[in-house]
C-alpha cells in the first residue's frame, strides 16, 4: 500500500519535470525559429 503510494508521488515527479524539460526545449526551439526568420528578413 505504502509503496504503491510512492510510486504513484514518484510518478506524478517525474511526470513534472518531463513537463518543465519540454517546455524549456520548446522554448529554446521558439527563440531559435525567431531567431532565423529574423536573420533572414533582414538579409
Amino acid at each position: 500500500m505504502l509503496k504503491r503510494k510512492q510510486s504513484k508521488l514518484f510518478k506524478k515527479q517525474a511526470t513534472a519535470a518531463n513537463r518543465r524539460r519540454r517546455m524549456q526545449t520548446n522554448n529554446k526551439r521558439k527563440i531559435f525559429e525567431r531567431h532565423n526568420s529574423y536573420v533572414l528578413m533582414s538579409c
